[in-house]
């Protein structure tokens, strides 16, 4: 009892491990026979041993068993029972040992009830190299029933069973867990029964898998001709397969597989998983490649498997053996090839004979096409020249169908199929070639496309044509559009379409339009403010080249006669409906790149312009737009150039158009791309103003600013223009204009904003307008977009000097324009003169200031909404030679010519006719005027002179042109008598005067005053007498 095991240590080998610690109790019976041992049997009990083993500690907590010893017949046996063992923090079974050795054979044959792997393996023991190699693979589980016959250090047999057996996996071993079963194994035959459920088993590089059930029967035994394998059964489940297999493998040697005989049934789900587990070096790469990644899912199926053949022999190319695999799958998704579109919801039934694979497709969809029909073929599987052939029949949307095309190889050689929008169904039938071996990559194609009277809508950069009706082939090829023979209507008119694509020298499709079309129907399609101008029916040629290069540019390439169709617009574009005008329109574009605008119009108009793309919109880059017969040249130099020459241009009517086209738009882009403008035009309409023979040159400056050159006999300008600014400033050394006509001017209404206006900071030197000498003037003026403002304005001649500033605004389409003028006149006959009216009214000196304005723009004045205030200031003057037509062309004049003594009776003229003849002459008129809707009312006029004083009050209607006056003249009779004699006959008659003036002195009544009303029509006034106010003059002694 309580035995210190340590001094026991003596007693051992010194190769056997060191004791270091524990403590046992053991009862221990021996019996001797014959003098000899013939068993020996004990209790034992033994706690906290440790000892140590190539300085490696290992301790047992506790164990306890009953061993005996006994002297067999032919050796020795050892066996032991009620073993109790704590090992390691585990508490083993209840166990039994048994060991028999076998002197004759020297042999020894080995028993233990229960092993548990996972604690026998803590213990630090001198395992042999085998059992090290197996214990590498750290195998856990439990042994039972374990029987092992040893001899020569050789394996001779093994009897086991086995339970929630695992190890951990290798590149070549996978892991394994929770196997179950059974093993009888003998050096040349032996048996395997598996059992197991939830087995977990993990393939280096692959998902676990857990299979819910494991049960195989498994016998081999070596023969004369080699080892038989026969699988008695076999079979794995899982929620997503099942598979049975059974057969047998004979004549297997080291050096060949032998001859397999085996018949194999498999249901399951998601198949494709197990398509991952194919050996990588099975097949050639890219088929490989095809199983494993172009079949995407293969949702169920089931499947049968024969094989019947020697193994070397396989796939049996000479009939000595036989391979079949028979299968039906659903819901499987599988691309051709990986660069086509995935067809999903695939049913087929799959036929595998020897090395050749058959696939009949009941049921599949491509992109929402229903494809029912089709076939995939790989024929001699191994041989290195798999092919899959896929082949199919199908009607469905157009749209789908291609794309579906495009969704493959051929998008870039098919490129021009992604410009068509069908609408309805077609017929496509479709046979591809893809290989799968390394050496060839090409994938052959030929399709055929059969339209039923759809509807295409041709997309482009350059625009969409809708077309309608649309019935033929279209046949293609792994090259593109092999040919066409297309019908359409396009807005109720037929068309003829051609496809065809060239390889050589570049690869390129191109599309042939015939057909005729109006303008009616095209401005019911497209919302141009160009087609307002256009009216027919014409015919035309249209050519589209469409290349494969993304480097490249396409081309669309249009012409016609434009016989039929009227243009109506100024010369020298427009023209009538029975001429032929040609139009060659050539457009070369790369959405990516650029686009080449080349047009030539009737000889009369060409055009070259080259657009580059800048962040996905094109820039003009360089271009030349040519006037007359030359044509428009290839520019390298930036920006745009207008060269030419033109017989006539009336610029009034092309600003119509150009405000019409370009209304709401902007133009500012277009204007800086500008680069030279040399140009010269016969005749030039402006605003009725006629310029023959004008030549207009511009260029840009360094600075960007642009200079503009004006040369013709009636002006001679040299301008600058800043296009930041908007700003035209410069010289004027001539202009000179036709009389403008103001009445005509005032009808047509011009559509202009402020914006248009150009910043203006002119001089302008001998202006003229018609014979009237204006003087020198100058101009500046600010555009914003809703005002107008005139900074400055002032005009300087010999004559007068007048200033003016004010603004034009236009908001929310409202006009207001508001002037304060003022002016200062030097000799007013002389200026009635300039301006073409006889000159009834002189002044030395005079001043007028006028503040207001009308409601509409400041180029369209209107009458009859001017309102303001105006003053107006005359100093020493003469009213004569008045009659009606003078005072037609005075205007504002009549306002003097009231107070004429022409317009009062003869007896305030106190019989003095040759008063009248002379004139009247004054001293000062002053008065001050306030318009309303152009109707002019004075409150405060007078006119001051030396015969009277006259005073005004009332309206003059400047619509109308209507006198509303109420005139009162207090004539000055003592005081004007000597001058109306001087006036009248000089001196002598002066005298007399004098005379007279004493005589009637003495008993005539004094006139104060006279009133008249004068109104009605100004070329016919009504003058009426109101009153006479007199007073008695008293006799003077």
């Amino acid at each position: 009892k309580n035995m210190v095991l340590k001094q026991w240590q003596a007693l051992l080998p010194k190769s056997m491990h060191l004791v270091q610690s524990g403590r046992s109790d053991i009862n221990l019976w021996i019996d001797f026979k014959k003098g000899a041992l013939s068993s020996v049997q004990s209790e034992l009990f033994i706690k906290d041993l440790t000892w140590q083993l190539d300085k490696k500690k290992q301790s047992i907590p506790q164990v306890s068993a009953n061993v005996a010893w006994e002297v067999t017949k032919n050796g020795w046996q050892l066996t032991g029972d009620h073993i109790a063992l704590n090992l390691d923090k585990t508490k083993w079974p209840v166990n039994k040992i048994a060991i028999q050795f076998d002197s004759d054979q020297q042999s020894y044959q080995l028993y233990v009830k229960t092993i548990l792997l996972d604690s026998l393996k803590q213990l630090n023991i001198a395992w042999p190299e085998q059992i090290k190699s197996i214990l590498s693979y750290e195998p856990h589980g439990t042994l039972d029933e374990v029987q092992l016959k040893l001899k020569d250090h050789q394996c001779l047999a093994l009897l086991m069973r086995f339970a929630n057996l695992g190890w951990t996996g290798k590149k070549t071993i996978p892991q394994v867990n929770n196997l179950t079963g059974a093993l009888n194994w003998q050096p040349e035959e032996g048996r395997l029964e598996l059992d197991s459920e939830q087995t977990q088993i993990k393939v280096a590089g692959f998902p676990s898998q857990t299979l819910e059930l494991l049960n195989a029967a498994v016998d081999w035994k070596e023969l004369n001709n080699g080892l038989r394998i026969s699988v008695e059964r076999f079979a794995l489940t899982k929620p997503d397969l099942t598979l049975t297999l059974e057969g047998a493998v004979d004549q297997v040697t080291p050096k060949s597989l032998g001859h397999i005989r085996l018949d194999a049934a498999l249901t399951g789900k998601n198949l494709e998983q197990w398509i991952a587990l194919i050996p990588d070096k099975l097949l050639k790469p890219k088929l490989d490649l095809w199983l494993k990644k172009d079949i995407k899912r293969i949702g169920e199926g089931t499947a049968k498997l024969s094989i019947n053949g020697m193994a070397q022999d396989f796939p049996f190319d000479n009939n000595n053996g036989t391979f079949n695999i028979s299968a039906h799958v659903d819901d499987v998704d599988l691309h051709i090839t990986s660069k086509w579109k995935v067809i999903t919801d695939v049913e087929a039934y799959l036929r595998f004979n020897n090395r050749d694979l058959d696939v009949d497709i009941v049921k599949s969809n491509v992109n929402g096409i229903p494809m029912n029909k089709a076939n995939i073929r790989i024929d001699a599987i191994g041989k290195n020249r798999e092919t899959l052939l896929f082949k199919t029949e199908t009607e469905a949307s157009v749209k789908k169908l291609i794309d579906f095309v495009l969704a493959s190889p051929l998008q870039n050689k098919l490129s021009t199929l992604k410009l068509l929008n069908v609408k309805g169904s077609t017929l496509l039938k479709l046979d591809v070639e893809a290989p799968l071996y390394p050496e060839n990559d090409d994938i052959l194609v030929k399709g055929d496309l059969t339209f039923k009277n759809n509807t295409v809508i041709l997309n482009h950069h350059v625009g969409s044509i809708s077309l309608e009706d649309v019935a033929g082939g279209l046949s293609f090829d792994e090259k593109g559009i092999k040919q066409s023979a297309l019908t359409a209507t396009a807005y109720g008119y037929p068309l003829d379409i051609k496809m065809q694509s060239v390889k050589l020298p570049h690869p390129y499709t191109t599309i042939l339009v015939d057909g005729e079309c109006t303008m009616e129907s095209l401005k019911n399609r497209f919302a141009s403010p160009i087609f307002a101008y256009l009216k027919g029916l014409f015919a035309f040629n249209a050519t589209f080249k469409l290349t494969e290069d993304p480097n490249d540019l396409d081309s669309l390439n249009v012409k016609t006669s434009l016989e039929g169709l009227a243009i109506n617009l100024p010369a020298p574009l427009g023209k009538t409906h029975k001429m032929q005008m040609p139009l060659d329109v050539n457009v070369e574009f790369n959405p990516k790149k650029a686009i080449r605008f080349k047009a030539n119009y009737n000889n009369k108009l060409s055009a070259d312009i080259y657009f580059d793309e800048d962040k996905g919109a094109f820039v003009l880059q360089s271009g030349e737009v040519k006037l007359g017969a030359a044509h428009a040249l290839d520019q390298k130099k930036p920006g745009l150039g207008v060269v030419g020459s033109l017989d006539g241009f009336d610029l009034p009517e092309w600003k119509k158009v150009f405000s019409q086209l370009s209304e709401g738009q902007s133009n500012s882009a277009l204007l800086k791309k500008l680069r030279i403008i040399d140009v010269k035009l016969g005749k030039v309409n402006l605003w009725d103003q006629q310029f023959d023979d004008l030549t207009v040159k511009a260029k840009i400056l360094p600075n960007n600013d642009w200079s503009l050159v004006l040369e013709q006999k009636n002006i001679d300008a040299n301008l600058t223009y800043n296009l930041p600014n908007n700003l035209f400033s410069g010289y004027v050394k001539r202009l000179k204009l036709a009389k403008l006509d103001v009445a005509k001017t005032n009808q047509s209404k011009t559509k202009l904003h402020p914006q248009q206006i150009p910043n203006l900071n002119l001089r302008i030197d001998n202006l003229t307008i018609g014979e009237m000498q204006i003087g020198n003037m100058t101009l500046k003026t600010k555009s914003t977009a809703e005002r107008l403002h005139i900074d400055y304005c002032q005009i300087i001649s010999p004559l007068y000097q007048m200033n003016m500033e004010g603004q034009w605004s236009q908001i929310q389409n409202k006009n207001r324009t508001q002037v304060h003028v003022r002016m200062l006149l030097k000799d007013l006959g002389k200026n009635l003169e300039l301006w073409g009216i006889s000159p009834a009214v002189d002044a030395d000196k005079g001043e007028m200031e006028f503040k207001g304005g009308w409601n509409d723009s400041m180029v369209n004045f209107s009458l009859s909404t001017l309102n303001g205030a105006m003053y107006l200031k005359l100093k020493n003057g003469l009213i004569s030679h008045l009659s009606p037509e003078t005072e037609e062309k005075l205007g504002l004049g009549k306002l003097l010519s009231i107070l004429s003594l022409q317009t009062i009776p003869r007896r305030l003229q106190l019989d003095f006719s040759d008063l009248a003849n002379q004139g009247y002459s004054f001293d000062v008129f002053k008065g001050n005027f306030t318009i309303k809707n152009g109707v002019m009312n004075t409150q405060d006029s007078y006119l001051e002179g030396p015969v009277a004083y006259a005073s005004m009050k009332g309206d003059l209607d400047l619509v109308s042109r209507v006198y509303d006056l109420d005139l009162s003249i207090s004539p000055h009779i003592t005081a004007s008598l000597p001058v109306v004699a001087t006036i009248a006959g000089g001196p002598i008659a002066g005298i007399a005067a004098w005379i007279a003036n004493k005589i009637i002195s003495k008993g005539m009544q004094k006139i104060i005053s006279y009133t008249y009303k004068i109104s009605g029509p100004w070329d016919q006034p009504v003058v009426q007498q109101l009153k006479i106010v007199k007073k008695k003059m008293k006799k003077k002694t």
